[in-house]
């Protein structure tokens, strides 16, 4: 009897001794794992209509020889615009919308050091002058001492 419980429980498990003292139980049937198939439906490629739909589309198609018996034809629809489709100054104000932003894009704030020699040249240029002015005044200065004087003026 202890035998027939033992075959079953090896068709099951089996034991081995890994590394160490200790049985170890090792599952020997493999678990059938089922693929599944991951597919889109064919109506996401092709597309499939009834009778009717046909029907509708035949009536909304437009065929080649009405293309061609109908081109000497003005067309109707956009009289307003003489022949035209596209309202050319409504897109040349788009156009140039977009120029402007454009252009305030590429206005763009200088670097920090082309703003401190920037500011660096302002401060030199104030310099420059207050020193011009006086160079003036010593000169001026300069002038007056520089006349002789006479005995008789005193």
């Amino acid at each position: 009897m202890e035998d027939n419980n033992d075959d079953t429980s090896v068709n099951e498990f089996e034991l081995f001794p890994l590394f160490s003292n200790d049985l170890t139980k090792v599952q020997l049937n493999e678990e059938i794992v089922e693929e599944t198939k991951i597919s889109r439906p064919i109506e996401y490629y092709k597309y499939t209509c009834n009778k009717l739909q046909r029907k509708e589309f035949e009536q909304v198609a437009i065929d080649g020889d009405s293309i061609f018996n109908n081109k000497e034809e003005p067309i109707s629809m956009f009289a307003q615009y003489h022949g035209r489709v596209i309202d050319l100054k409504r897109y040349n104000d788009e156009v140039e919308k977009n120029n402007q932003d454009l252009k305030r894009i590429k206005k763009r704030r200088m670097g920090q050091k082309q703003r401190k020699a920037k500011r660096l040249a302002q401060m030199n240029i104030l310099k420059r002058k207050e020193i011009r002015k006086n160079i003036k005044k010593l000169k001026r200065k300069n002038e007056k001492k520089m006349k002789p004087i006479f005995r008789t003026e005193g």
